[in-house]
């Protein structure tokens, strides 16, 4: 009878073993698409800045200054 109890027990400790690697695999899954998210985003806000840049009247940084009086 004891040797269904270790059998039951080593069984559970298997199954909660694989599903922690299951879950840290899922975090690290979500981290790189949360860091490749947010490359994408840096690009395309960096592609913007470029754009607001080359526009006539000034950078993104300052606003276009008033037409003096």
């Amino acid at each position: 009878m004891a040797s269904y109890y270790h059998e039951l027990l080593d069984r559970e400790s298997d199954q909660l073993e694989r599903s922690k690697k299951r879950l840290k695999e899922r975090r690290r899954k979500q981290m790189l698409d949360d860091l490749e998210l947010d490359e994408v985003q840096f690009r395309e806000l960096k592609e913007l800045l470029a754009k607001r840049q080359r526009l006539p009247g000034g950078t993104a940084a300052r606003p276009p200054s008033p037409p003096p009086a």
